[in-house]
């Protein structure tokens, strides 16, 4: 749910100052990102289906949800995502 949220909160901001390198594809994007549940929506499914709704209720302690966060993009280097591009943009500032 937390990724959800993150992307969401992503797609409102104007992307269009150069700190992607998928600003001429950006409207597409943001498009795509609509198109994921939010989190709300994902919480209600899970409940739904019986599974955790929350980092508490899967045991994660909110130290590793931020450090999995910003090393999650490391996991497969060579792929570009959303993650990846806001983690390494936060990283050059």
């Amino acid at each position: 749910m937390e990724m959800s949220h993150f992307y969401h909160e992503l797609a409102k901001k104007d992307q269009t100052d150069g700190l992607y390198s998928v600003v001429n594809n950006w409207v597409e994007i943001r498009n795509r990102i609509a198109m994921i549940p939010t989190a709300a929506e994902l919480k209600s499914l899970l409940l739904i289906v019986g599974g955790p709704t929350s980092i508490e209720e899967l045991g994660i302690k909110p130290e590793l949800l931020k450090r999995s966060m910003l090393r999650a993009h490391e996991v497969r280097p060579n792929r570009f995502t959303l993650l990846k591009a806001y983690n390494e943009q936060r990283e050059a500032q």
